[in-house]
């Protein structure tokens, strides 16, 4: 394909579609530490999902993880890992990978119509089928100053129901989908009636209506690994002074505090770093001893502690945290906050108590 002809399809993609994920792909995958989450890969339910066994597989948050930025943290990592490592695989088997990253912010623009688009922009893009198409459909509406509808972009992704090689869709944190409208049953249900030889990953936390959407489908809870946690301890006892100080002196301090932690967090990322920056406050390695072999095994036990160590500070920060857990609580019901509400990250971190 010549210059002009890359140029031509650029433009027709550009206008089939608003919605580009790489961004949002690439920066999900700056957050991860490097090397956690591989778990997945082995599990036998995946593998006879990549195997094409299975059509639909979803993967979802530990019920117990209530928080959601925890959990949804959790979650979307796993689908930014998945999209990365299916990206490997179709470059030496010659497939495709499309991939969807719902966003609470982004609703108004994440509409049924612009996320069926955003399918057939991808797969448009990686493959020579559908060109055509897209342009006829482009000379029909340009004149009219109309978009298509949703009933030709269904037409458009039938072009693709028997591609010659594999597609994979993965459908990353549907919970943050528009709740008043029907995206939800379109990505799980329509779509996959669309693309019958494709093979769909659902990522989402574990909530009821999610989960009856997914009755009698293969699925796979997301929690991190043993491995996984400790990976993150090594993370973060690097970016905590006092911890790289008493670990310089005694390097022993780091196995016990990675399993210890590990063996009490249950598989959550959460209750490992509220641990961790409890223990980041000792000043002496015997209380850091102390504190690792007294360390909560409850979620509950954990916030208590939290919580008290947010009430010691003064009086200023400590209203702060608490302010900043009610606006985060509320957040969806919030219409009137802007970038000068929000006070600086590191400041929040830091009076949160981690």
């Amino acid at each position: 394909m010549d210059i002009n002809a890359q140029r031509e399809k650029q433009d027709l993609l550009n206008w089939l579609s608003p919605l580009i994920f790489w961004a949002r792909q690439q920066d999900i995958s700056k957050t991860r530490t490097p090397d956690t989450g591989l778990w997945l890969f082995e599990d036998p339910v995946y593998q006879a999902w990549l195997q094409g066994q299975d059509h639909i597989l979803w993967c979802h948050g530990m019920r117990k993880q209530i928080l959601y930025t925890v959990e949804a943290f959790l979650t979307r990592s796993s689908g930014s890992l998945v999209v990365e490592e299916l990206g490997k695989t179709t470059q030496v088997q010659k497939g495709t990978v499309v991939f969807i990253y719902c966003d609470y912010k982004e609703r108004p623009r994440q509409t049924p119509i612009n996320l069926l688009s955003s399918v057939v922009r991808q797969l448009a893009a990686s493959q020579s089928i559908g060109l055509e198409e897209i342009r006829a459909l482009h000379k029909l509406h340009k004149g009219k100053g109309s978009r298509p509808s949703r009933s030709e972009m269904g037409d458009l992704l039938t072009l693709y129901r028997d591609l010659p090689s594999r597609a994979f869709i993965v459908v990353d944190a549907l919970d943050e989908c528009n709740t008043t409208d029907d995206t939800k049953s379109l990505l799980v249900e329509e779509l996959p009636r669309l693309l019958p030889k494709a093979r769909f990953l659902f990522t989402s936390r574990k909530l009821g209506d999610i989960e009856q959407l997914f009755d009698g489908r293969p699925r796979l809870e997301i929690r991190a690994s043993d491995s996984d946690i400790k990976r993150c301890i090594m993370d973060r006892v690097t970016q905590e002074p006092r911890l790289r100080k008493h670990m310089a002196a005694d390097p022993s301090l780091l196995e016990l505090i990675q399993d210890t932690i590990a063996r009490r967090s249950d598989g959550m990322f959460l209750l490992a770093q509220l641990h961790l920056s409890a223990l980041a406050t000792k000043h002496t390695r015997r209380a850091l001893r102390a504190s690792v072999e007294n360390l909560p095994i409850e979620i509950d036990q954990t916030y208590e502690s939290t919580l008290q160590r947010i009430d010691d500070q003064n009086q200023d920060d400590a209203s702060l945290a608490k302010k900043h857990a009610i606006a985060a609580m509320d957040l969806d019901g919030r219409t009137e906050i802007d970038d000068e509400d929000l006070p600086d990250e590191d400041i929040m971190i830091s009076v949160c108590a981690g």
